[in-house]
């Protein structure tokens, strides 16, 4: 029930970067190159609290798909970018654009999946952790068990010991 939430959450923090950018588009003394700059400067720190929420706040992957997926959009809206675009940024503009979120989107799609991973091992998804565990354990009960019913000879009345502190 989480997810939608997280999702959310990711979008809303995907749109607060678009629009400052936006905002600053619409102020005709703001150069392009000054735009360029800010642009590039939004996607690094979206990558930065990505991280940051995926790695401290625990399984926010809402957030973190969120996240991907605008970086991914980026980088693909811009390897064939609209008109309006073409006349106000150069080809190299453009091209380092793109290069900023595809390197984004992998650093993050691999952080996402290395923190899934670890996720998946904290909580023993799987189970396989565990079955080692318990099967070790079992194995040293049972080797246990066969020594605590050894009537060790001795003592008073010649009673069984066992080891054990019994409550």
């Amino acid at each position: 029930l989480r997810l939608p939430f997280e999702l959310f959450a990711g979008y809303a923090l995907t749109n607060v970067f678009l629009y400052f950018n936006v905002w600053l588009d619409q102020m005709d003394w703001i150069t392009p190159q000054t735009l360029l700059i800010v642009g590039n400067a939004s996607l690094v720190m979206m990558l930065v609290i990505g991280c940051v929420v995926m790695w401290r706040s625990g399984m926010l992957y809402g957030v973190g798909a969120s996240l991907i997926w605008y970086f991914v959009g980026v980088a693909v809206e811009l390897h064939t970018p609209s008109q309006p675009i073409y006349n106000e940024f150069t080809d190299e503009q453009i091209t380092a654009t793109q290069a900023t979120a595809a390197v984004a989107s992998t650093i993050f799609f691999i952080m996402f999946f290395i923190r899934m991973i670890k996720s998946i091992i904290k909580r023993n998804l799987f189970g396989c952790v565990g079955w080692k565990i318990r099967g070790a354990a079992a194995e040293e009960e049972e080797d246990e068990d066969d020594i605590a019913g050894v009537v060790e000879a001795g003592g008073a009345g010649g009673e069984i010991r066992t080891g054990y502190v019994q409550a």
